[in-house]
């Protein structure tokens, strides 16, 4: 990668890894706050959403995105490693309760999750703490729960099985992925 740089810009020299680490760091670090400084502002003015998606790693450990969307753009908040945390909703509600605490429950209009059970009790909850709050499902889970119900039917099952191994075949083969 270094003989590509040189290649395209001769004369450029690489940052040491203090300037990397340090310097640089801290520019971007201090650009990024700005950005969300102003994005920030707008949500008073616009409004914005919060949006949680819980999911679990390939370690097997459970995790909550925090996500906030407003029309300005989308900011990836924080995540929760809720493996050791029962995630019944008094939990999730108390995840969100400090997250609408930070943005400022005026400046959010909508909520977004999963509709598992849990989540759907937590925002519950939140409905009725904080009146301007509605929320929705997450449509992406919602398809998700709909083509995992048509995946147990047995013709889709048996089409969902070889569409499993095509899809194998073809991302264990770099040279195929290259091609598309």
């Amino acid at each position: 990668m270094v003989d590509v740089i040189a290649a395209i810009a001769p004369g450029y020299k690489i940052p040491s890894t203090y300037q990397i680490s340090v310097s640089l760091l801290m520019e971007v670090k201090t650009v990024f706050r700005l950005w969300l400084d102003s994005l920030k502002s707008s949500w008073a003015k616009t409004g914005c959403t919060i949006m949680g998606d819980g999911w679990t790693d390939t370690c097997g450990r459970s995790l909550i995105n925090f996500m906030i969307y407003s029309p300005k753009g989308t900011v990836f908040v924080k995540l929760v490693n809720a493996s050791d945390i029962k995630k019944d909703a008094n939990a999730i509600f108390g995840m969100f309760k400090n997250l609408i605490e930070w943005v400022g429950s005026s400046n959010i209009v909508h909520l977004v999750t999963d509709n598992s059970s849990n989540y759907v009790l937590a925002r519950k909850m939140v409905e009725s703490y904080y009146y301007n709050i509605s929320w929705s499902p997450c449509a992406a889970h919602s398809v998700n729960l709909v083509f995992k119900d048509i995946g147990k039917l047995h013709n889709a099952k048996t089409i969902a099985g070889k569409a499993a191994k095509i899809t194998r075949f073809v991302y264990n083969h770099v040279c195929l992925v290259d091609m598309v």
